[in-house]
């Protein structure tokens, strides 16, 4: 990566900071560690003070230079944790600055959230953090913070106080699925995810716990490739727009599949036994055509449900540690089909195809003048399905799902199931 291109991402990410928050105070803790493991390797970063400065640009370049690391996705706040992690797994020795190994994360509540309920994400917390992880075979370095709230006014109000990045229509973002009529629900941003939980719940029990469950499993999924891959940062406007590389299918899917085999009695070969049911066999939407983060809006149903399908296909093939392998291939700046070649021995072509004879079923190829993911919505939309508005940051939006006269006993495409 070119000497400029990285510091003009630097230069923005020093102009963007606010006033101290837990959320930033947790980001400098990662540059603490980046500043921390290069003076002990002998590249001078200067004083330990979680800010970027020229003398850590420069020792990072150098480490970089000599080590071979990676510098994709350019170094921002929102990468911090991405470049501790990196710095550390080219010298084990270099771990024990790792942030996660005091806390691997910090809960910020509203006040009208019951104590027994943060008390309960606390608990599940503990454990999927160490799950995940462990599920997927790597390790993580930062700390994540997480938002509990019962109204959109309190995310929006906790979530700026938390994090610097600025989020376009946020409060759009949060009255659309919070509070939710039933259960949680979960938005993810770099280093901060938030939980939306009812009014009046003083305990979750049963169901709710289990949907409970479900919401932080996806959204800690979505962490693990923050923290791995980084962030992709482009100027929208005035603002910035990030995104988590690799196509959106797999990007949801996976984080479906790792919430529901970690926290549910469920394996990977329930998921060949449900296959593609939804669909007329000769018309399944294409994968392909999945792949842009666009899809969220236009044709979101498909990307949550025949992604999880194919991700779980993916997973069989070359087991829950190809998800890690194109985690990291995708974080090093390769694109989609390059890091998919990488990790898997073959192209996304050549694995779509094999994902259909599986399911003995044809792709829908789309024609030039209608999406067919888009059109396929309109006509036909899946159970509990609905459409959704521009998503200008990453955020993983599952409100609840809407009632359905035969739900499915098996799968369900949303977060709460029957």
């Amino acid at each position: 990566m070119k000497l400029a291109k990285f510091w003009a991402v630097l230069v923005w990410s020093l102009t963007s900071t606010l006033t101290a928050t837990a959320h930033e105070a947790s980001t400098q803790d990662s540059v603490k560690c980046i500043q921390e493991q290069l003076n002990v390797s002998g590249f001078a970063a200067g004083s330990v003070d979680g800010v970027f400065g020229k003398r850590t640009h420069r020792a990072l370049q150098a480490f970089a230079q000599k080590h071979g690391m990676p510098t994709e996705p350019p170094l921002i706040m929102q990468n911090a944790n991405t470049y501790c992690r990196r710095l550390g797994l080219i010298n084990p020795d270099l771990k024990r600055f790792w942030p996660s190994l005091n806390r691997s994360f910090q809960i910020t509540a509203a006040a009208s959230v019951a104590p027994a309920v943060v008390t309960q994400v606390e608990t599940i917390l503990s454990d999927l953090f160490v799950k995940i992880p462990a599920k997927l075979n790597l390790e993580l370095a930062g700390a994540e913070q997480i938002v509990i709230a019962v109204t959109p006014e309190e995310i929006i109000k906790l979530v700026k106080e938390q994090s610097s990045v600025h989020i376009v229509n946020a409060a759009e973002h949060a009255k659309e699925a919070c509070p939710p009529t039933t259960g949680a629900a979960g938005q993810a941003i770099s280093g901060l995810f938030w939980i939306c939980v009812p009014p009046n719940i003083e305990e979750f029990r049963g169901k709710g716990l289990s949907g409970l469950k479900f919401v932080i499993a996806h959204e800690l999924t979505h962490s693990v490739q923050f923290q791995v891959s980084g962030t992709t940062a482009r100027p929208v406007g005035n603002s910035r727009k990030f995104l988590m590389p690799g196509a959106i299918w797999f990007i949801e899917g996976i984080a479906h599949v790792v919430a529901r085999t970690t926290t549910r009695d469920f394996d990977l070969s329930r998921y060949e036994r449900i296959g593609v049911g939804k669909y007329n066999k000769q018309r399944v939407p294409n994968l392909a055509d999945l792949e842009h983060f666009g899809r969220l809006k236009e044709n979101r149903q498909d990307v949550y449900y025949l992604g999880e399908l194919a991700a779980a296909h993916l997973i069989a093939e070359h087991g829950f540690e190809v998800v890690s392998k194109l985690f990291q291939a995708l974080g090093e700046g390769q694109s989609w089909p390059a890091a998919f070649l990488r990790a898997t021995g073959q192209t996304p072509k050549s694995f779509y195809d094999s994902f259909y004879q599986a399911h003995n079923a044809r792709a829908v190829t789309p024609n030039n003048s209608i999406q067919w993911g888009s059109y396929q919505a309109r006509r036909q939309p899946l159970q509990g399905g609905s459409q959704w508005g521009r998503m200008d940051l990453p955020f993983h939006l599952h409100p609840p799902k809407a009632p359905q006269q035969k739900p499915p006993s098996q799968f369900c495409q949303h977060l709460i199931c029957p």
